[in-house]
């Protein structure tokens, strides 16, 4: 059994049957403030979950569908998210520093004051997000930003090929 727990309290906010994170399904489940740091998640399907403020950092979401979720000021710092399904969530604030992000879709998300500096976006699906956010030196080469909000988003060095 896997305990998920809180990253400062050490409450237990969740517990999982089996010995890894790997293909599990949440719904609706409260994972804010949630240490999920270096965890497996890859193949895992989470819906309508609170995720603000929850750690993120070195995670392997590769494959994962995180939708309708609410994720304010969470860090994806160097997470994998590779060809995951980031779509109509709110992400406002949270941190995706160098986070490897090729294929991955954020289609109709809500992602303002984001952090996305020094990540791989190529092949990303951004349709009619709002991302005012920074994304200083990022890869977005073959990005979807059709219909994006892009107002004072940040793309200094940041690679817009195709």
């Amino acid at each position: 059994m896997i305990e998920i727990k809180h990253k400062t309290t050490g409450e237990v906010l969740h517990t999982v049957e089996g010995d890894s994170l790997r293909g599990c399904r949440f719904k609706c489940v409260d994972l804010r403030g949630a240490d999920l740091q270096n965890q497996d998640l890859s193949d895992s399907y989470l819906s309508g979950c609170s995720l603000s403020e929850a750690d993120l950092r070195t995670a392997n979401l590769s494959n994962t569908k995180i939708l309708n979720c609410v994720g304010q000021r969470t860090d994806f710092t160097n997470a994998n998210l590779s060809n995951a399904n980031l779509s109509d969530n709110v992400l406002d604030v949270s941190k995706f520093i160098k986070v490897n992000a090729i294929g991955c879709k954020f289609r109709h998300a809500k992602i303002n004051g984001a952090d996305f500096s020094g990540g791989n976006f190529d092949g990303t699906d951004f349709f009619f997000s709002e991302l005012r956010s920074n994304f200083t030196a990022a890869s977005l080469v073959g990005a979807n930003l059709f219909g994006a909000d892009l107002c004072n988003a940040d793309f200094t060095r940041a690679d817009l090929r195709k």
